[in-house]
């Protein structure tokens, strides 16, 4: 051994190339100033590398500490790998959920920069917006395999995720304040599929099975310890489902809505119709229409409600 190297400048390190970039969901704007000065008009992702996608931004910590990098409230991403958890006020992680706890989704994917794809990368997001990416996942991996009749994974064809303008959740949820819905633009056709080079950048990553499983893996870098400041952060319980049965995002289309319609925003009818003829074909579907129903006939001031 040269003794001039140190022992770390002689080892191979098996993750190094493969830790990845790290952006969060920041739900409040308010945290967010821009590089002209102005809050954005709603939440988006986070990244301190100049090669994410968006705009120049600077966010604000809960302890008061900032951080500049790039925002935006758009997103082409393709998620290779998830897993989805709830996290105390200490940071905990648990298996289920309990007061207090709030879920974290975390994601490994691909994401177009402004310069080429960056693979791998984590994205996270918490609370509220932790269930709309969740559901967009799933809702994005059906449309892949109609798309497709099942040949492909939800990876192999880009995701499209877009901020909705805040909005207030429903007081019988017990949330607070407002919170930046995720959406997902249900577009899916051949020239939006990643490419050869994305699929195989994606599957090659070593860490990859370690992660999924939630074991001791490498974490990405660059992961900031403090956390967004949300003063008027959301807490999905699902004791009460009614977040749940909001987001749930329909499973057919109609004359007035798409599939994958938010079933928060169909019509009251609609609604009946889902709860009273589809419960065998779309059972879950039929809950969350029966769970928002309940809601409406219990309380007279529904009008919070984002329909």
């Amino acid at each position: 051994m040269n003794g001039s190297m140190k022992p770390w400048e002689t080892y191979k390190f098996k993750y190094l190339d493969d830790a990845p970039l790290y952006a969060q969901w920041v739900n409040q704007p308010e945290s967010v100033v821009l590089g002209n000065g102005q809050h954005p008009d709603r939440g988006g992702w986070f990244c301190e590398a100049q090669n994410f996608p968006g705009i120049p931004a600077t966010v604000t910590f809960s302890n008061g500490k900032t951080s500049s990098g790039r925002f935006t409230s758009a997103l082409q991403v393709a998620i290779v790998a998830w897993r989805f958890r709830w996290e105390d006020q200490n940071k905990v992680v648990w298996p289920d959920y309990a007061p207090g706890r709030h879920g974290k989704i975390q994601v490994v994917a691909a994401v177009q920069g402004p310069s080429g794809v960056i693979v791998p990368i984590g994205l996270t997001a918490r609370g509220m917006a932790s269930k709309d990416l969740l559901y967009a996942i799933r809702r994005h991996r059906q449309l892949v395999a109609a798309h497709t009749g099942g040949k492909a994974p939800g990876y192999a064809f880009w995701m499209f995720l877009d901020a909705s303008r805040p909005t207030r959740a429903s007081k019988k949820q017990n949330l607070m304040g407002m919170y930046t819905p995720i959406i997902l633009n249900e577009l899916v056709r051949d020239d939006t599929f990643v490419g050869a080079d994305v699929i195989q950048a994606l599957e090659s990553i070593q860490w990859l099975e370690k992660w999924r499983k939630g074991s001791s893996t490498p974490e990405p870098n660059g992961v900031p310890t403090e956390e967004v400041r949300e003063d008027g952060e959301e807490v999905f319980n699902p004791a009460d489902r009614l977040g749940w049965a909001l987001g749930y995002p329909a499973p057919v289309g109609g004359k007035s809505f798409k599939a994958g319609t938010p079933m928060g925003e169909l019509s009251e009818q609609v609604l009946m119709y889902f709860r009273d003829n589809l419960a065998t074909q779309y059972p879950e579907a039929a809950a969350a229409a029966a769970i928002i129903l309940d809601h409406m006939q219990e309380n007279e001031g529904y009008e919070d409600i984002p329909f």
